[in-house]
């Protein structure tokens, strides 16, 4: 492995050369590609309406969007400017809007990226709770992405060192007091070190993920990491694998995509949908590792998504079962490479003993 870049700007400068970068699919045959050298360019043309909007370096910024390349865009203006990224889940839900004004308030100095259609949802929120004085900062601190369409005045890029801070990861629950969890760069390229050097990724591996980006699996562990190794990757919307799950393994097979991931909710998603006989042309012989990771796994699941995905060319040591935490960035403890699922069982009333 060449020098392993210090900071996220730095990786991605090193991809400036390359004709690698994300594809986004929205659906069958819908889709759009974005080179890594481009997505330089969108971010640091971003940078410059988040600066005119009055943000600087240290300051944070709220990514409150449901569409993937406007969620990566801001996330990487806020990496070359300095700027504190805060993800946080679109949801519908008012505990999900909540969320958005407590960090809002919790944070230092807060702006938002966000849409039309999500900060009337937050405005709706606002008058129905009492907190319209908060709706009104939140507005005016609001950055929308869907009325930006001029990127090429480009805004002034930070001089990042490995100890700033990235970005904040907050949990999925804790709307009350939200806790967030601060990862500098370096937490984060340390992290993404050990995980490609256990995961033994190269120039031949693809990414394929519908996780969400508000997600460190998403953010970090399949939109990182492949960037980090300079390889392509492909990101569906979430919502877009809950109606149509299938399409995660035929757009996978379509692109020879190598590494795949799921929480045990996605394996279990997919085997109720999933019809054999529909399934004509798939090939998922090229997948390498499959993460499964994110909520306790289920090995009996495990081996039934073995089973039925098998005849498609599915290996046996495909699934790979790993373990992680946000306290961690992400990556904990990764089983062996090349090797089949195995389960050990213990007496519970044994592991208190002595």
């Amino acid at each position: 492995m060449n020098e392993f870049p210090k900071t996220l700007v730095e990786a991605l400068n090193n991809n400036q050369d390359a004709d690698k970068g994300i594809t986004y699919i929205s659906g069958k045959d819908a889709e759009r590609e974005v080179s890594y050298p481009d997505l330089k360019q969108r971010a640091l043309g971003l940078l410059h309406h988040i600066q005119q909007k009055g943000a600087s370096e240290g300051d944070e910024l709220i990514i409150h969007l449901a569409d993937n390349e406007q969620f990566i865009d801001a996330f990487w203006a806020c990496q070359y400017g300095g700027i504190v990224a805060v993800p946080l889940a679109i949801g519908t839900s008012d505990g999900h809007r909540q969320k958005v004004f407590n960090v809002f308030e919790k944070l230092q100095t807060p702006y938002i990226a966000t849409s039309r259609k999500a900060l009337q949802r937050l405005k709706v929120y606002a008058e129905e709770q009492g907190k319209e004085s908060v709706y009104e900062e939140i507005q005016r601190k609001a950055v929308m992405l869907d009325r930006i369409e001029e990127f090429n005045t480009l805004g002034q890029c930070a001089d990042i060192k490995p100890e700033q801070t990235a970005f904040i990861q907050f949990s999925s629950g804790s709307t009350g007091d939200p806790k967030g969890v601060v990862l500098t760069h370096k937490n984060l390229v340390t992290n993404l070190f050990g995980i490609i050097d256990c995961s033994a990724f190269d120039g031949k591996d693809s990414f394929f993920s519908w996780m969400p980006l508000t997600h460190d699996l998403g953010i970090i562990g399949f939109h990182l990491t492949p960037l980090f190794v300079n390889i392509n990757q492909y990101m569906m919307p979430t919502e877009l694998f809950v109606r149509r799950p299938s399409l995660w393994l035929e757009k996978s097979s379509e692109k020879k995509a190598t590494i795949l991931s799921s929480p045990n909710f996605g394996y279990k998603h997919v085997l109720k949908r999933f019809k054999a006989e529909n399934q004509e042309g798939l090939d998922l012989s090229n997948v390498r590792l499959c993460f499964n990771g994110a909520e306790p796994i289920s090995a009996d699941l495990c081996r039934e998504f073995n089973a039925v995905m098998k005849p498609f060319g599915w290996s046996n040591t495909a699934m790979f079962t790993v373990y992680g935490l946000a306290e961690a960035c992400l990556a904990v403890s990764f089983p062996k490479l090349r090797q089949p699922l195995s389960t050990i069982h213990v007496l519970r009333n044994s592991l208190v003993a002595g």
